[in-house]
């Protein structure tokens, strides 16, 4: 079931994984600060929907712009 432990598990996991998870959330946070999210404007995100066995919407863009 356990594909990927990249601690390791049970008694002999990993001392430092706490802190390396901890320092991901932080790093990740930081990215996220300094980019911006917009959306595709009126040509990208022209509405409506598709329907299937969920509906989803339909043309719908986001723009990431970096500094």
């Amino acid at each position: 079931p356990y594909v990927f432990l990249p601690f390791g598990g049970g008694h002999r996991q990993c001392i430092g994984q706490d802190l390396a998870r901890f320092e991901l959330k932080v790093i990740i946070a930081r990215m996220l600060q300094q980019v911006t999210f917009g959306d595709g404007g009126p040509k990208v995100n022209s509405g409506g929907h598709v329907t299937g066995l969920t509906i989803t919407p339909k043309n719908v863009g986001v723009t990431i712009e970096f500094p």
